[in-house]
């Protein structure tokens, strides 16, 4: 920012930082990907539910390795961790694209995110059956989510409007 000279304002003109704000302003509006026009708004969204997706089973894979090399926290802390950090990426993942895909894909991320809340309660009730069933409901999302990635990337998954049964 350039140095401003505050005496030089007087009522007839603007504040002094005015153009630079109305600069900044335009930068942060061109730079939203909502100020776009749907279909490219929904393909950038599609990109980022991506590349979000990624990013979890990428923070998966760290999490555990973590348990097994470092050894400093163990299996169950780790998996909690991970549940509440998975669950946070789905319902983000799940604002992203849920208008624009399907509604058998928003049914079973619903699902994944109640199963996850539910390992919560399985880890108190019954420990052992934890750590299974915490990885069963990680393969079965990442498999999902693998599955949902390609299909979007072939243009074969999006929502069919007008298509509702009328009576």
């Amino acid at each position: 920012m350039r140095g401003y000279d505050l005496s030089k304002c007087n009522k007839k003109r603007q504040d002094p930082f005015h153009g630079d704000l109305a600069f900044l302003f335009f930068c942060l509006k061109s730079l939203s990907y909502f100020n776009l026009k749907p279909q490219k708004a929904a393909i950038m969204r599609e990109k980022l539910n991506a590349s979000i997706q990624s990013l979890s089973l990428i923070i998966v894979a760290a999490g555990l390795s973590w348990v097994v090399w470092a050894g400093d926290t163990t299996m169950r802390d780790m998996l909690t961790y991970l549940i509440i950090l998975v669950t946070f990426i789905e319902i983000l993942s799940l604002y992203l694209v849920g208008k624009i895909y399907p509604d058998s894909h928003t049914t079973l991320k619903i699902g994944v995110i109640a199963g996850l809340l539910i390992l919560l309660g399985i880890k108190t009730m019954l420990p052992s059956f934890f750590i299974p069933l915490t990885i069963t409901v990680f393969a079965l999302n990442f498999f999902y989510n693998f599955y949902t990635n390609n299909k979007r990337r072939r243009g074969t998954f999006r929502k069919k409007f007008g298509k509702k049964f009328k009576l």
